[in-house]
């Protein structure tokens, strides 16, 4: 029972995207003026995986009935890490308690995509606000200078990969998901905006290597590789992009390759994970 609980509450956290939060952190930390890392980052890479975990649980917490994963799914799960995130930010970076509740505020606007409302289609906007809002509360703990202009190419390339990577979610459940963008505009134009929210993180980034795995994935988007596929990858190629970034601002290419390889390991989690859309066998094209 208890096995199969922690299972669950492993598997909804979506433990594949775990890396690229850590990678986040680290480099918000260097971003932030800090000349090198030590064990103290334990601290906020404790904080950045919190507030992920709460964050997911809570749209969870929204979408339980909708995706059929109510069986799965504890109050706990929410519970115990928003309470644990809360007492480490009131130590850490007490600005990060509205950060984190600006946040929460996020995750609820967007899982109002699953009701029957008139701007239900447009709530993907709201999600990459958790991610942005871990770069900020991680930020604080260690500066109150926002002339880094590293600060703004990882938020503006993490909000509109999260954007791009998020609707070809929607693509791969739209089969049953009755409210979002697909439903509204169709598959072809909800794919055309996904490629240009990838477009415009290359241009966000800037003309240098770490713009390869971006457009690996709009390849992907551009020849239809089937979405499943094609979300999944993209979860791994987020991940590289972090890394070269993170890389090139942190200087620590071991930790980073270590880091990789867990997101590769963790990448098989993705299966697991439930969602209608796992029962309909993947295809490439």
């Amino acid at each position: 029972m208890i096995l199969n609980t922690l299972r669950n509450a492993f598997l909804l956290a979506r433990p594949y995207s775990i890396p690229n939060i850590i990678l986040v952190v680290l480099a918000t930390i260097i971003i932030s003026g800090k000349e090198s890392l030590d064990f103290s980052v334990l601290i906020p890479i404790i904080i950045g995986i919190l507030f992920w975990s709460s964050s997911v649980y809570l749209l969870e917490f929204a979408h339980k009935l909708a995706d059929g994963r109510q069986e799965f799914f504890s109050n706990y799960f929410l519970a115990i890490p928003t309470i644990l995130l809360i007492i480490l930010l009131f130590f850490y970076s007490p600005l990060g308690i509205l950060i984190f509740a600006l946040a929460f505020l996020s995750v609820w606007l967007y899982s109002l995509k699953v009701y029957d409302l008139p701007f239900s289609h447009l709530m993907f906007i709201f999600r990459p606000f958790t991610e942005i809002g871990i770069i900020f509360t991680i930020y604080l703990m260690y500066s109150n200078d926002f002339s880094s202009s590293f600060l703004y190419v990882l938020i503006g390339a993490i909000y509109f990969i999260s954007l791009s990577r998020n609707l070809i979610g929607d693509l791969r459940d739209k089969n049953h998901d009755k409210n979002t963008l697909p439903k509204k505009i169709g598959e072809k134009y909800t794919r055309l905006v996904s490629f240009l929210a990838g477009l415009i993180a290359l241009a966000i980034i800037g003309p240098n290597f770490e713009v390869i795995p971006i457009i690996l994935a709009l390849i992907l988007i551009l020849f239809k590789v089937n979405y499943y596929a094609t979300h999944k990858i993209y979860i791994l190629l987020t991940t590289f992009y972090l890394s070269l970034f993170a890389s090139r601002v942190l200087g620590l290419e071991i930790i980073i390759i270590l880091i990789v390889l867990i997101a590769i390991i963790l990448i098989l989690s993705y299966d697991f994970v439930p969602r209608k859309s796992n029962n309909e066998k993947p295809r490439w094209f």
